[in-house]
């Protein structure tokens, strides 16, 4: 079998075989661009969140407890009004 010799001469793939393999990458593009699309359109932005920094230490009796969780919960339902809330 002959070996088909590209435009400068050097053996390799013949000039139509490069031009049928280009026109059919065609339709895989156009499916590339449709799925990222896709994928785009289905997963909407990240939500804009809110940090809330909790005071740290040690609580030493059961006092301390309901203090600390008093404090949260003046803090918090208005934090999370606004959206997504992390605590640190």
């Amino acid at each position: 079998m002959a070996r088909s010799l590209s435009n400068d001469g050097s053996p390799g793939r013949s000039r139509r075989w490069r031009v049928a393999r280009m026109t059919s990458a065609a339709p895989s593009r156009s499916a590339r661009r449709r799925n990222w699309s896709r994928a785009k359109a289905a997963h909407p932005p990240p939500l804009r969140t809110t940090t809330v920094r909790v005071r740290r230490g040690t609580l030493p009796d059961e006092a301390a407890v309901r203090d600390w969780l008093r404090e949260r919960e003046k803090a918090l339902p208005g934090a999370v009004r606004g959206g997504p809330v992390i605590i640190r």
